[in-house]
């Protein structure tokens, strides 16, 4: 028995060492795993065990390797440990310039040296990382620096630095529809609005973050939000509702193992705890975060934690306990600053030296050139001078008939675009009356065909929708060219709700009736809007048709209007319980400009045109559109007008 069990391990180990790639393969996969699962310690195992192998693993897999292994140590707090990884996987990198991986381990340097408080390596580390990430055109990595580069300096009070930062990689995270890098982009727009003390704009920020975040499953990222929301929360003096909040976060980024993360949080709960009076639980959260700055070598927090401790002994009374953490606080907080003001000059002198050696060399390099100008033959430098300017003259020739042509070009298609404009208004302004005459002759037949003649009288009702299908698009495409053009004049006054809803349902009679679909029109009789009539109905109108169009036979449309009693605006819904969307659809119709269309429920056609008319006409009207949708359940279109006086 032993003696297969032998053989069988031979042949097992000869099987390993002939599939060795595959094996390697196979143990990154389990470690990528693991470090999903936020099982940390399994995925450093597995991946230094994959580095055991150091033979046979390649240069890009050995700097990966240990750019991953930093990022999972400096998640749990190992900042000395990561730091160290992250010098390896560099060194490798510029050996072999492997420029992207080089990039991911200074931005990895560059988040430990601001945790340190070593913010000029920091800058250094992140301003080059950034550098690399530009020249390979790598948007999410671009942003995901950018944005420790902005945190460096709201952290030194560098808020407008910050906030353009923050709104390029607004931008850039938009363009190139990265869900998480606009996620993170309204977690630090929120921190600045935090520091600006612009509390409301801050939840109103942080909040958007946090579900773009849970929609997508990020939810470390989520964790990190939910304590910037207690934070605000206790700045407000709302102790419970923060507490609420640095709950949800400790669950979140204990099981992440987030260390550096829960220092912030326990403080902040302690924060909380002293403010309403339990300074036992106080005192509890801050000891944790002290052992956590311990464990993680995160000096930089270490000041602020003995101050609040301080602060909680002073309010219980206990004045001597009150004055030695103080006196602690002072210290610490003078060596950190002394620190950070010995690597400055360190710095500045560096680079002192260097201005220095640069200086002297161009002197030396000047007397060379000025030296061979001496030597060199007068007549040859002035032919040459003639043969420069005739080559500078001939290249600005070349450039000013280029930029007339340019111009040119210009102003051509931007008369095309004008004509193609107006050509649009023109069809649908001249089709709209004989589309008018054939609805009104089908309505005049429809009334006189004879209640036996189901086969007519079907035919009939749907020419009836198909050219009512017609009207809309016209006035749909009439108001896009006059809007295209900037001739849609806004002129906003105080329109009754209810009225123009009313209105716009007769509208839709026919086709309410042919699918049998009832309208619960729940808007309140004294809520007025302030905006341009026209825009309103356009939109109404739009809303009403979508909503017949996608509603099943039998259903139901709510429409809803009412003054909130928060923000003192409109909250107006058109609600139905038809086809619904998907988030991709959702996504589209949201941050597109595109024409997309599907067929109704009853096969009816559509232009794509409706829904961005809606979102163009609440836009220039200063509203809010918010859409909520879920296949086969239906969709609640809500927007959110000004109040009318």
């Amino acid at each position: 028995m032993r003696w297969n069990i032998y053989i069988g391990l031979v042949a097992s180990m000869v099987f390993s060492f002939n599939s060795l790639g595959q094996s390697i393969d196979v143990m990154i996969e389990r470690a990528d795993s693991c470090a999903r699962l936020a099982d940390y310690d399994c995925a450093v195992s597995q991946y230094e065990e994959v580095l055991s192998y150091h033979d046979d693993v390649s240069g890009t897999v050995f700097v990966q390797i240990n750019n991953k292994i930093a990022d999972l140590l400096y998640k749990q707090g190992d900042f000395q440990k990561a730091y160290t990884t992250y010098q390896t996987a560099l060194r490798r990198a510029e050996e072999d310039s492997m420029m992207h991986e080089k990039a991911t381990a200074l931005e990895g340097m560059s988040h430990i040296l601001w945790r340190y408080g070593d913010n000029v390596k920091s800058i250094h580390s992140a301003m080059e990382s950034i550098g690399i990430y530009k020249a390979l055109i790598d948007t999410a990595s671009l942003i995901s620096s950018s944005h420790i580069l902005a945190g460096i300096y709201v952290s030194i009070g560098e808020l407008d630095k910050a906030e353009d930062i923050y709104q390029s990689t607004l931008h850039m995270a938009k363009a190139s529809y990265d869900s998480v890098g606009l996620a993170s982009c309204y977690e630090y727009i929120g921190i600045v609005r935090f520091f600006e003390e612009r509390y409301d704009q801050a939840i109103h920020f942080y909040m958007k973050s946090l579900s773009m975040n849970l929609q997508i499953g990020n939810e470390l990222d989520a964790g990190v939000t939910y304590a910037n929301i207690g934070e605000v929360y206790n700045y407000m003096e709302s102790y419970d509702k923060a507490l609420t909040y640095f709950e949800k976060s400790e669950e979140i980024l204990q099981a992440h193992q987030f260390n550096s993360g829960l220092i912030f949080v326990h403080y902040s709960a302690g924060v909380s705890y002293t403010q309403l009076g339990e300074y036992e639980q106080a005192m509890d959260h801050f000891q944790k975060s002290l052992d956590l700055v311990r464990f993680t070598h995160e000096t930089r927090e270490k000041p602020e934690i003995l101050r609040l401790i301080a602060e909680c002994y002073a309010k219980q009374g206990k004045y001597a306990l009150a004055y030695q953490y103080h006196e602690r606080y002072a210290e610490t907080d003078d060596s950190l600053a002394q620190v950070n003001r010995n690597l400055e000059l360190l710095d500045v002198m560096g680079r002192y030296d260097l201005e220095e050696k640069e200086k002297l060399n161009e002197v030396l390099t000047q007397e060379n050139v000025l030296r061979g100008r001496e030597l060199a033959d007068k007549e040859t430098i002035i032919a040459q001078q003639y043969l420069f300017g005739a080559v500078l003259m001939a290249l600005l020739l070349v450039a000013f008939v280029l930029a007339y042509k340019l111009y040119r070009n210009k102003e051509l298609l931007a008369e095309a675009d004008r004509t193609k404009n107006k050509l649009f208004g023109f069809v649908a302004h001249d089709l709209k009356a004989p589309v008018a005459n054939i609805q009104m002759l089908v309505d005049m037949l429809q009334d006189e065909l004879e209640e036996d003649s189901k086969e007519a009288h079907g035919l009939v009702v749907d020419i009836n929708n198909a050219s009512h299908s017609v009207s809309m698009l016209l006035n749909d495409l009439l108001s896009w060219s006059i809007a295209q053009q900037r001739g849609f004049a806004f002129n906003p006054k105080s329109v009754q709700l209810k009225g123009a809803v009313e209105h716009c349902v007769d509208l839709f009679n026919n086709q309410l009736a042919y699918k049998s679909l009832k309208v619960d029109n729940q808007v309140q009789e004294d809520v007025l809007v302030w905006m341009d009539e026209n825009a309103l109905l356009a939109i109404i109108r739009n809303l009403i048709s979508n909503a017949v169009k996608f509603s099943s036979t039998g259903g139901c449309i709510t429409i809803a209007g009412a003054v909130s009693d928060q923000s003192g605006h409109v909250l107006f819904s058109i609600q139905d319980d038809g086809v619904g969307m998907t988030p991709e659809q959702l996504n589209k119709i949201l941050f597109t400009s595109t024409f997309t269309t599907q067929r109704g429920t009853a096969n009816e056609k559509g232009s794509g045109m409706g829904l961005n008319l809606v979102k163009e006409f609440v836009e220039k009207s200063n509203g809010e559109l918010n859409i909520a949708s879920q296949v086969e359940v239906g969709t609640k279109i809500t927007i959110v007008l000004k109040a009318g006086e």
